[in-house]
This record gives C-alpha cells, structure tokens and sequence, in this order.
C-alpha cells in the first residue's frame, strides 16, 4: 500500500489494498482517524478493486467498532441518505437529533418531542426561526428529523431529503458529524461505479 500526500485543502492519504498486508493497511486508517479526532480533516482514499477495499474498510471499522454506510456515488444527496440510514441502523438519530435540538432550546427531550408533536405548524414554523438564528445546523437538523421515522424500527421516508444543491447536503453531514464525539462519527465508504 502507498501512501501520498496529496497538495489539497483535505489531506488525503491514498492506500492501495493490493501493495501491503491488511495490518499495514488499517494502520494507515488508524492514523487517518487519529488526525481526524485532532481536528485535522482527512479524506481516505482506497485504490484498487471494490472487494479489496471494502474488505479493508469492513476490517477496519469493526476493529474500530464504528458504524459505516457503504454507497455508490450517484449524488452527494444520496450519499448522505445512505449515511443517515445505517447511522439510524445502528443508533437512535431521531434521538440525537432531538438531544441536539433540545438544547439549543433549553428544552428537556421528551418536553420538545411532545410539543413538536402537539402544536400548530405555524408555532413550530415560530419555533424553527428562532433555532435557526441560534446555530448553523438547526436547518440542517429540522430536514434530518422530518426525513427521519417516528419509530426507530421504520425505514426512513422515500422522498429525498435534501435537495440537490451541494453546500446544503455538505452542511448536513457536518451537522449529523457534530452529532457524535470526533473518535465516533460515523463513516461512509464511497465506491464509484466504472
């Protein structure tokens, strides 16, 4: 495996999977992480065949215990649907989300989750405002948690969640990323078709 580092605003470490035995390899993605968790944004790059780098990856993230989401890119939007959905798999979003909402409010959860539930929607149109002018992610966390079901055992809605502009959806992942601590957010192993 060979690892470069690339002239970008995002330090991206590219690892061939057929060059290195596995354990030097998820140690390249250990490393990655690790600058990660200190603030320093990462991109890792997997080079080589589907089934070797999502062999790698898998080994990696349950040695990490991490969840992750596996895509095939068609759209930033839909990747980001892909992500949510085996975020949601393994925990409970809506609840995150709602945690996240609930303090922005100065809320308890369960007092929030009741209200949105039982008010009008131009008291919650009200209520989203004046979240919106208190954090950057409250737009972003209002899409989540209506595209979210009610019950952690449904699958999330068809339609889509975001829409196609792509500062929007990045915005998104960022927002969902703020959701955990950085040893923990979730990852996504994109594969490209062709």
């Amino acid at each position: 495996m060979t690892f470069e580092q690339q002239s970008t605003a995002i330090p991206a470490g590219i690892l061939v999977p057929s060059r290195f035995p596995n354990a030097s390899r998820i140690a390249r993605l250990f490393l990655h992480q690790s600058q990660r968790c200190q603030a320093i944004p990462t991109l890792s790059v997997l080079r080589g065949t589907v089934i070797a780098a999502r062999q790698l990856w898998i080994l990696w993230s349950d040695q990490t215990h991490r969840p992750t989401g596996v895509g095939v890119y068609t759209s930033i939007a839909a990747l980001l649907e892909t992500w949510l959905a085996a975020i949601a798999y393994r925990c409970d979003l809506r609840s995150l989300v709602l945690q996240s909402l609930a303090a922005l409010a100065q809320r308890p959860e369960a007092e929030l989750t009741a209200w949105l539930a039982h008010t009008s929607d131009y008291e919650r149109q009200l209520f989203w405002q004046q979240l919106a002018s208190l954090s950057e992610d409250a737009d972003q966390l209002r899409a989540i948690l209506t595209w979210l079901p009610d019950s952690p055992d449904l699958e999330p809605q068809t339609n889509p969640l975001t829409p196609a502009d792509s500062s929007t959806v990045l915005a998104s992942f960022a927002a969902v990323a703020r959701l955990f601590p950085p040893s923990a957010v979730p990852g996504l192993l994109v594969l490209l078709r062709g």
